[in-house]
């Protein structure tokens, strides 16, 4: 049987443009988040190895036109304070300048402050330790009040639990439903409010992605809604997420996608516009 080729709803999202990410410097490779600095403010993307590079993107329009690496930064382990840290998936960046950094693997949350690299590890719940092997910790998002983070795979669940640190305990305010056998990759509050999750599926025909927003309340998360869902082999193997404002105030989301330090696979960020 022959698979359909899904397509975004041209009413909820936009294909704004895609752009393919080289550089000279060998360590970017393996991106698996990225985050749009506010207006004055740097933007990073974080590899799996744990290096963070803080860039510039160039742009003519709404097109990525290149690049600029401005810094780099070894996400040091808080333990021992060494650079030995592997697996650095979700990525999430506070008002304050703050950087938190989740761990699909070794579960926990650690919390950066740039340009001194000093690192502290956030209180891990026992609950952490029951995600499967290499299913941890993927996406991570913040909302000004607190950090979210949740699970690559809801395991045996039908529902991915969503954790919340608030600065002073972890709780579990919500879970999210898990459809069609997609596993959650990134996450991010937009500047709207709400809450978005890409998700990944691997098929016979590469990679297959998908964009759910919902609205934010005191008892939730409401007004589940499928933004996109691309073609399989339509995109790389996209990891990351950002939601942001551009120049005329229209909301874009922005993914990259991980190529796993071989050159063979693609390494694009890709952004649509996303109707409110």
């Amino acid at each position: 049987m022959m698979l359909r080729p899904a397509v975004p709803a041209a009413e909820t999202a936009q294909l704004l443009g895609t752009f393919t990410f080289t550089s000279d410097v060998d360590m970017v490779g393996g991106l698996s988040a990225i985050e749009i600095g506010a207006p004055r403010r740097p933007s990073y993307v974080m590899t799996d190895r744990g290096d963070l590079f803080s860039v510039r993107i160039n742009r003519n329009g709404s097109d990525i036109t290149g690049i600029d690496i401005l810094q780099r930064f070894d996400l040091l382990s808080a333990e021992d304070k060494r650079n030995n840290i592997f697996d650095t998936e979700g990525l999430a960046v506070s008002g304050d300048g703050r950087v938190f950094v989740s761990f699909e693997q070794d579960q926990r949350v650690q919390v950066y402050r740039l340009p001194q690299n000093s690192v502290r590890k956030l209180p891990t719940p026992d609950a952490f330790a029951t995600f499967r092997r290499n299913r941890g910790l993927e996406a991570l998002a913040i909302d000004g009040r607190a950090i979210y983070t949740l699970p690559e795979s809801p395991g045996l669940r039908s529902e991915f639990p969503v954790w919340r640190w608030d600065g002073r305990r972890w709780d579990m305010p919500f879970t999210l439903p898990a459809r069609d056998r997609f596993l959650a990759v990134s996450a991010d509050f937009g500047p709207d409010g709400r809450f978005y999750l890409l998700e990944r599926k691997i098929t016979a025909f590469g990679f297959q992605s998908r964009l759910r927003r919902w609205e934010v309340t005191d008892d939730g998360l409401t007004r589940e809604t499928t933004l996109l869902t691309t073609s399989a082999g339509q995109f790389g193997n996209l990891e990351g997420l950002s939601l942001w404002r551009n120049a005329e105030e229209g909301l874009v989301a922005t993914m990259i996608s991980d190529n796993n330090f071989q050159s063979s696979f693609r390494q694009q960020i890709v952004e649509f516009a996303l109707t409110e």
